[in-house]
């Protein structure tokens, strides 16, 4: 039976909302059919936040789960396999009958009395560490299908990008307690605006972005950019996050005159009240280059090649261009292109610009697995 519809604004409002967050676990067990549901957050060094949670889990229960985590045969499973921004029923990875033999299922989930067996969820790994979506079924339930799987993974740009900014909040330890204190510590230049571009708030690194006038700038109150084309894709992307219903996130670049471009991802937002907003989170790339690369390859496993390819997709190339660029064929830089949306669970460019523009070029490639930071 297909899942019932998720509304992509309930994942987006949870970005800053706790509310909404909070309500988040019993929409998705409601939508395919679960029994429970844990939104997660795994740190490096594997302390665990549990970000919401719907079902039957006590204090308890999700106090003793903190130590059991690390033996988590799906995340474990997961991470091994380096399976990340795609929803996947864990059956697949852990077969029920090797599941019941684990050591977390007969030492964690029996002897605390909790009916879960099965699981259909995504897995996104960033530099502050780990985000699961959990949806949980009983034993006596049938296995998630082919149509759950394919219903969650209409979800995963919003889930992911969700995922993404509760990670940073947790990572510093900070619950989104205001508008103010969420955009001060996303870590980048942040700004929040109206369906029709009017400013109504930036961080401290977005009043400094906004101050140099070299890609974003503020007339009148309304947020732009200085090339043409680069504005005219701003207001369509607020436009598309603001939208009455059918909201939209994306992912674009703005143009600088004697810089490389600024990376900018633009999604919906609600922090109170009836009104969508667009929250605009800019990256400069100036001085990203073989730390990017060396993140992606850490990160992601990806070769030397796959890294280099995504970094120039981030940096606005096309095939042709960055075929030129390697002294590659065509054909080879497409075939590279292929195995790298597999390895990073993009099916778009865009959306490789936008996971390459969120990695700071300082990670080296000795930070640790995917799993771990």
């Amino acid at each position: 039976m297909p899942p019932k519809p998720v509304a992509t604004e309930d994942i987006f409002d949870a970005l800053i909302d706790d509310e909404s967050l909070d309500r988040l676990p019993g929409l998705l067990v409601e939508a395919f059919g679960g029994q429970s549901a844990i939104i997660q957050w795994l740190h490096p060094g594997d302390d665990v936040d549990i970000l919401a949670q719907c079902g039957s889990f006590s204090n308890e229960q999700l106090a003793r789960y903190a130590e059991f985590a690390v033996h988590d045969p799906w995340a474990i499973a997961a991470a091994r396999e380096n399976i990340t921004n795609q929803a996947l029923s864990l059956e697949e990875l852990v077969p029920s009958t090797e599941f019941a033999n684990t050591f977390f299922y007969n030492e964690f989930l029996r002897p605390m009395g909790i009916d879960t067996f099965r699981c259909l969820g995504t897995r996104v790994a960033n530099q502050w560490g780990t985000g699961m979506v959990a949806i949980h079924r009983g034993r006596g339930q049938c296995s998630f299908d082919r149509d759950g799987v394919a219903g969650l993974d209409l979800h995963i740009v919003a889930l992911r990008r969700m995922l993404a900014v509760r990670g940073r909040l947790a990572s510093r330890g900070r619950r989104a307690a205001s508008l103010e204190a969420m955009l001060d510590h996303v870590g980048q230049a942040a700004m929040v605006v109206r369906a029709d571009g009017m400013l109504i708030h930036a961080n401290a690194a977005g009043e400094r972005l906004l101050c140099r006038a070299d890609a974003l700038y503020v007339r009148h109150g309304l947020l732009s950019a200085r090339s043409g084309d680069s504005a005219s894709q701003l207001k369509r992307a607020i436009g598309r996050a603001c939208a009455p219903d059918g909201v939209e996130a994306s992912a674009l670049l703005v143009e600088r005159a004697a810089a490389r471009p600024l990376a900018i991802s633009v999604v919906p937002f609600r922090a109170a009240g009836w009104r969508r907003d667009a929250l605009v989170i800019a990256q400069d790339m100036a001085g990203t280059g073989d730390g990017v690369a060396n993140s992606l390859r850490a990160l992601y496993r990806l070769t030397h090649a796959e890294a280099e390819i995504a970094r120039r997709i981030a940096d606005g190339l096309g095939s042709a261009q960055i075929a030129e660029e390697r002294c590659a064929s065509i054909e080879t830089v497409r075939s590279q292109m292929k195995a790298l949306k597999a390895k990073l669970g993009c099916s778009r460019q865009s959306e490789i610009a936008a996971l390459v523009r969120g990695l700071p070029a300082a990670h080296s490639a000795g930070s640790g697995s995917p799993g771990r930071g």
